[in-house]
């Protein structure tokens, strides 16, 4: 479980940084601006959210049962 959530971490940081990179270089008036603000968003989101239930948790627990 902790590997999917460190993947999801890893790939909602990379969607975040690639469409707000495209939000913020395309013109105002470009009609793909506001899609790539909101897939950016969601990326951040996934990114923030799974960061933060991976740093919350105790290492204990995120060890594999035995």
């Amino acid at each position: 479980m902790k590997q999917l959530v460190a993947l999801t971490s890893v790939i909602g940081w990379a969607v975040f940084w690639t469409f707000g990179g495209l939000a913020l270089l395309a013109p105002a008036s470009d009609a793909a601006t506001v899609p790539a603000v909101l897939v950016a968003f969601a990326g951040m989101l996934a990114g923030s959210y799974s960061f933060l239930w991976l740093r919350v948790r105790p290492y204990a627990s995120l060890q594999r049962a035995r």
